[in-house]
């Protein structure tokens, strides 16, 4: 079962590095702007072969058998994306791009300012303001206090009420939800910085055959940014008994620690690691 095992690993880190296929959006009607340029900026990040073909604005029959087309290859091809970054692949393709258009946009932003209670967890809204960054959102939170006057509690009310547009503009750009989505990945990001301060378990990888070593340097690396500790042992191409019992004693040891890491990032952090691996393995490539 363990060299199965390792030949399904073989094989999707094969997968990862020599996808065939490319995804092509045959777009017919005017573009929105900005959104394939982010589009392909993403793609490129995430080591996905994209294409935008942009066919005009009059419909004909040639035009909808070519998107046929289009439509098949690319259904295909999403299959493979599956199994390199998880099923739920696209709902969060589409989040970065929209996190890439509206880092890059021309359009007036405004500030994003939140009402909290003063004995609230700092830390929490400190992420907060990292994370919305990274969205291209400016959020400042205004920490109310006891002794504060009635003058001061007026004017941050009033700042807050004169909010509302601009959080209308993200809910435009992000879609409804889109606070709760941003709210988790603060919750996330300050489960690694606890995780990071707080962890002495060791996550350890038994490695038989040749190794892709892209691959375990992109994982070394997501594993630090998680607060995972994380070791790799290559042991050569031939498993002998030894290897054998060792091999069962470093997966009861993974799968006691998994179960913590599945309590501390969420049932599906397997899929979101493996997923970081893989854009790390992409951008390995670009850098190349």
């Amino acid at each position: 079962m363990r060299i199965l095992l390792l030949l399904l690993s073989t094989l999707f880190i094969s997968l990862s590095i020599h996808a065939q296929g490319t995804w092509n959006d045959y777009v017919i009607g005017r573009p929105m702007p900005g959104y394939f340029e982010a589009k392909q900026t993403v793609a490129k990040a995430w080591g996905i072969n994209y294409q935008a073909t942009f066919a005009g604005c009059v419909l004909s029959d040639e035009m909808s058998d070519k998107s046929k087309q289009y439509q098949a290859t690319n259904k295909a091809y999403f299959k493979t994306l599956a199994i390199k970054y998880g099923d739920n692949w696209m709902e969060e393709f589409e989040l970065e791009v929209k996190k890439e258009m509206h880092r890059n946009t021309s359009q007036k932003k405004g500030i994003w300012y939140e009402l909290v209670d003063n004995n609230k967890d700092k830390s929490f809204y400190a992420a907060k303001q990292v994370v919305a960054q990274t969205w291209g959102i400016t959020y400042k939170p205004q920490f109310l206090t006891k002794d504060m006057s009635a003058t001061e509690k007026a004017a941050l009310t009033e700042l807050f009420l004169a909010n509302n547009d601009y959080v209308q503009q993200l809910e435009n750009t992000f879609g409804k939800g889109w606070q709760k989505i941003l709210d988790q990945e603060v919750e996330f990001e300050v489960a690694k910085q606890q995780h990071l301060a707080n962890n002495t378990a060791t996550w350890v990888d038994y490695v038989v055959g040749k190794p892709y070593m892209t691959y375990f340097e992109a994982k070394k690396i997501v594993a630090k940014d998680w607060g995972i500790a994380y070791e790799v042992k290559f042991q050569g191409c031939e498993l002998t008994p030894k290897m054998e019992k060792e091999m069962a004693k470093v997966e009861k040891s993974n799968a006691r620690y998994f179960k913590t890491l599945e309590k501390l990032y969420g049932e599906d952090w397997k899929t979101k690691f493996d997923r970081a691996v893989q854009k790390k393995v992409a951008q390995a490539h670009l850098s190349q």
